[in-house]
C-alpha cells in the first residue's frame, strides 16, 4: 500500500505541467481570423508534454480548435496548406481548450517557434509584441507588428538522467523491500 501510494505521488509531481512562456496582456479583442504566434523559449529545459493555449481574453477563457503546427521559421503558406508544410510538430484542440502535442515532441531552451493554427478563432490581442493572422483559409499568414495574441505555453522539464536513474532506483529499492516482507 505505502509503494504504491509513493508511486502515486512521484507520478503526480511529475506530471504538473509548467508555464514556460505566457502572454496575457491584450485587451483588444478581433473577429474570427486564423492565428500564428512567434513566441521564444526562456533558458532552462528543454521541456516535452507541450500544450498551447489561446485566450480569448486576459487569461481565463481559453480558445483552441481544429489544429496548431509548431514551425521553426515563419510560415508564409494560408490556414489551409499548414497540414502539408514542413512543420515540427502537429497538435489538435483538445475540448476547445489547448493544443496538446505528442509527448516526445521537445521545446528547446532559448529558441523562437511560430505556431500557426487552422480555425478560424475570436481573440483578444495586445498592444506589444507580433503575431500572424489570414482572414481566410485561403489568404496567406501575414506577419503583424506590435500587436501579441494571449497565449500560454505550458510543459514538464525533461528530467535529467541522473533524476530519471535515481527515481528508478529507489522505486527498485522500495519493490524489493516489498517482495522480501511478502
Amino acid at each position: 500500500m505505502r509503494l504504491r501510494l509513493l508511486v502515486l505521488v512521484l507520478l503526480t509531481l511529475s506530471m504538473q505541467a509548467a508555464t514556460i512562456v505566457q502572454n496575457t496582456g491584450g485587451a483588444n479583442g478581433l473577429g474570427p481570423q486564423f492565428y500564428g504566434q512567434p513566441f521564444t523559449t526562456p533558458s532552462g529545459g528543454p521541456w516535452f508534454n507541450i500544450t498551447f493555449s489561446f485566450f480569448q481574453d486576459s487569461g481565463t477563457i481559453t480558445a483552441a480548435n481544429g489544429t496548431a503546427y509548431i514551425f521553426s521559421s515563419l510560415y508564409g503558406g494560408t490556414p489551409s496548406g499548414l497540414s502539408a508544410a514542413s512543420f515540427l510538430a502537429a497538435g489538435p484542440a483538445i475540448f476547445g481548450v489547448s493544443y496538446n502535442f505528442a509527448p516526445s515532441f521537445t521545446l528547446q531552451p532559448n529558441t523562437q517557434y511560430f505556431l500557426y493554427e487552422d480555425t478560424a478563432l475570436l481573440l483578444d490581442v495586445g498592444t506589444t509584441g507580433s503575431r500572424s493572422n489570414a482572414g481566410s483559409p485561403s489568404t496567406a499568414f501575414g506577419a503583424l507588428c506590435c500587436a501579441s495574441t494571449n497565449f500560454r505555453v505550458s510543459g514538464d522539464p525533461v528530467p535529467e538522467p541522473s533524476t530519471s536513474l535515481l527515481l528508478g532506483v529507489a522505486l527498485a529499492a522500495l519493490a524489493m523491500a516489498r517482495l522480501r516482507k511478502c
